[in-house]
């Protein structure tokens, strides 16, 4: 039986992200949960992901 032959592993494309607790001190959970939202929608747009926008209550 003839082996395959795999290709190389490629190096991770993952970025870390770090946040810093400090910075979001005095920002209101309505702000940031507003922040988080957008932050998100920015990440999977730039994964190439459909994104719809929610309308505001």
């Amino acid at each position: 039986m003839k082996s395959l032959r795999l290709p190389a592993a490629a190096p991770s494309r993952q970025m870390n992200l770090l946040f810093d607790n400090s910075r979001l001190e005095g920002v209101a959970s309505v702000e940031r949960d507003k922040i988080i939202s957008v932050l998100a929608q920015i990440l999977m747009q730039a994964a190439g992901l459909s994104v719809e926008e929610l309308e505001d209550d």
